[in-house]
């Protein structure tokens, strides 16, 4: 009797999100001189950045109503479809000049308000494809992928830029949301979610558009630091190239070892992440603490790193402490929350993380011209040490309350 091979759900998924993140790093790479070669300059691309984080706003609270009220799998499918779609109408418009800016934009908004839908939802899927006892590994495998798409995606959006058109990467990018929507649709076997009849769908609409997470105070405190710490890293992100470039005056060969070597050294922290579960991957607050004080420390020695091997050690202490408060931070509410308050609890940290981020991109890039970059930087940094103390004052402030018979403590 031939047996059908049994596909392990969790991994057919991680393996789809590989090529869609590789996908990605195609597209960002891509969209700068996809812009340029059409005609256009600076302006249309900083108006594409600034539209990404009003699909933002509105693609948190729209993913959270939806995966709450219909079939992950049915809103994964609708999500890569609407990506692809996005993707093929600015292959069209690449024919069309003057419609290219228009649907350029249009496609940047959907995309980005599909990512965001998508995001809502797989940051409460692992808790259905894995049991609780087995998130932190499972999370060390999604921070080993991400690593290795960070890693693989840039060398190969070079090449195919270097030998084949601009056209061809965007047709690779378009692949990558076919070939997750194959794997969601072959694949991934999800429970149809229950829903809730005693509360309407415009109620539950409401409470996904809150600020503020209605939930255990522990939980809240911890998403009001993860909004603005967030806000830092994205800063420090979007402005990294271009610290390189304009105040170390690095060429483009060091700045992409810099980059590369970051990438090799997160693949290893997450093999790291994988092999010692207990010591470094299972969630706690003091993990978390010490993830923002390494990259605070890391942050704050970016400006001042003179040579290209100063900078990589500031930059690598930097990206590893961010990644592992990320994995720490998701993994801590995942074992804590059901999948409707891991909703809500996403939702409400990034609306805080969505209205200070282009704020500050804003005010940093004004600080940043008129006294240097050591100070914006400086202030990021200060963010992260902060929120590192922040947590500690909620961890001692919580172990000198008494413990409700059963409460569970931060820890």
């Amino acid at each position: 009797m031939r047996l059908r091979p049994r596909v392990d759900a969790f991994h057919a998924f991680l393996a789809g999100r590989f090529f869609s993140r590789v996908g990605d790093k195609i597209f960002l790479l891509a969209l700068p001189l996809l812009i340029q070669g059409m005609g256009y300059g600076a302006a249309l691309l900083s108006f594409a950045n600034a539209v990404q984080y009003v699909a933002n706003w509105a693609g948190a609270p729209l993913g959270g109503y939806l995966t709450e009220r219909h079939s992950r799998k049915t809103v994964m499918l609708a999500v890569h479809t609407a990506q692809a779609a996005a993707i093929l109408g600015v292959i069209a418009s690449l024919s069309m000049r003057s419609f290219f800016p228009f649907v350029l934009v249009l496609s940047i908004f959907f995309l980005h308000l599909a990512s965001m839908v998508n995001r809502v939802n797989r940051f409460s899927l692992t808790t259905l494809l894995r049991q609780r006892n087995q998130i932190p590994h499972a999370n060390a495998e999604i921070q080993l992928m991400e690593s290795a798409a960070r890693l693989v995606g840039p060398w190969v959006a070079g090449i195919v830029m270097v030998h084949l058109r601009l056209r061809a990467a965007l047709g690779l990018d378009l692949l990558s949301f076919l070939i997750m929507a194959m794997v969601v649709w072959v694949a991934l076997r999800l429970p149809v979610n229950e829903r809730n009849g005693a509360r309407s769908a415009a109620a539950r609409a409401r409470d996904l558009w809150r600020w503020r997470f209605e939930g255990p105070d522990g939980v809240r405190r911890v998403l009001l630091v993860n909004g603005f710490v967030n806000a830092a890293f994205t800063f420090i992100s979007g402005f990294n190239v271009f610290l390189m470039s304009s105040a170390h005056h690095l060429s483009v060969m060091v700045i992409s070892w810099i980059l590369t070597a970051t990438a090799a050294a997160s693949l290893l922290f997450g093999l790291s992440l994988r092999a010692n579960l207990a010591h470094v991957a299972e969630p706690s607050l003091t993990k978390m603490r010490l993830a923002l004080a390494l990259s605070g420390i890391g942050m704050a020695g970016l400006p001042f790193a003179r040579s290209a091997e100063l900078y990589l050690v500031a930059y690598a202490a930097c990206i590893l402490g961010m990644e592992w408060y990320q994995a720490q931070v998701q993994t801590w509410l995942q074992m804590r929350l059901a999948g409707s308050e891991l909703n809500r609890a996403f939702v409400a940290t990034s609306h805080v993380q969505n209205a200070i981020t282009p704020v500050w991109m804003v005010v940093g890039g004004f600080l940043w011209r008129a006294l240097g970059p050591w100070l914006p930087l400086s202030v990021c940094a200060a963010c992260a040490l902060a929120g590192s103390l922040s947590l500690w004052v909620f961890t001692r402030s919580a172990s000198k309350r008494p413990t409700m018979r059963g409460e569970r403590r931060l820890e």
